[in-house]
């Protein structure tokens, strides 16, 4: 009862704390020697949209929490904890392998393992997430080579 009212508050507030937390760990990477970006920034920017997103969650949750009333709770789904097992299986088997095989084939193949477990049955479009996985890995790897000069798990390929 208490989660249903002040959940979406209690976790903007977490996420929010997690920003700053995750913004100073940041702050305390050593810089570039080239000049430029250096490694802190992919971080930085990760926490500010994390803190944008998380404001927006507590903003969400008072709103929520002020127009709550026990009587209007809706019957709530069963948790669906294969999903989440499979989430933790693929991301796991993921971080493994990325090494040993690369960052475009494991996040190709993972996202679009990923997609299948989030995915009704009904809504699988296997030709789309096919696509979609492997546009998005291809523009991340260039982005992350050109653009910010990082190097990524060349795996197999490289």
């Amino acid at each position: 009862m208490v989660f249903k009212k002040f959940g979406d508050l209690i976790t903007g507030v977490f996420f929010l704390a997690l920003a700053v937390v995750m913004f100073v760990m940041a702050s305390q990477l050593p810089p570039s020697l080239m000049g430029g970006l250096g490694s802190d920034f992919m971080p930085k920017v990760l926490s500010v949209g994390t803190a944008i997103l998380a404001l927006f969650q507590i903003r969400s949750g008072i709103v929520k929490m002020r127009s709550y009333t026990a009587e209007e709770v809706p019957e709530e789904y069963p948790p669906e904890y294969t999903r989440v097992l499979a989430t933790i299986a693929s991301f796991t088997a993921y971080v493994c392998l990325m090494k040993p095989v690369g960052f475009l084939l494991t996040s190709a193949v993972y996202l679009f393992v990923q997609m299948l477990i989030l995915a009704p049955k009904e809504k699988r479009n296997y030709i789309l997430f096919a696509v979609i996985s492997v546009v998005f890995s291809v523009v991340v790897y260039f982005v992350f080579r050109n653009a910010l000069n990082v190097m990524l798990p060349a795996g197999i390929l490289g």
